[in-house]
């Protein structure tokens, strides 16, 4: 399950780390500004993150990795399967254009 910023797009983040029952930050009693201290990165990122307000970028996931022990590769792929799902949300306007195309 994933959360959604304002205009509906899907992410991940705010699920995996900052809600209740499969989060990273509450369980171990860390702050956004304290999680953002250890990735070094401001709150500012890290809440924009956690919030839908930006995707991850290989270089977060590099840096949560490190952090949590997992490998960059499965934060990216977790944020990649968020991006083809908001991508598949426009398939109605894909499927319109293609049926122009055909005639």
């Amino acid at each position: 399950m994933t959360g959604q910023n304002e205009a509906g797009v899907r992410c991940f983040a705010t699920r995996i780390f900052y809600k209740k029952g499969e989060d990273i930050i509450i369980p171990l009693g860390l702050t956004i500004t304290e999680a953002a201290g250890h990735l070094k990165v401001s709150r500012k990122t890290l809440s924009a993150l956690l919030n839908c307000k930006t995707s991850l970028t290989p270089e977060m996931a590099v840096r949560i990795a490190k952090a949590t022990g997992t490998t960059p590769e499965s934060w990216l792929y977790m944020q990649a399967k968020s991006d083809i799902w908001n991508a598949e949300q426009k398939a109605e306007e894909i499927e319109a254009f293609r049926e122009i195309i055909a005639v």
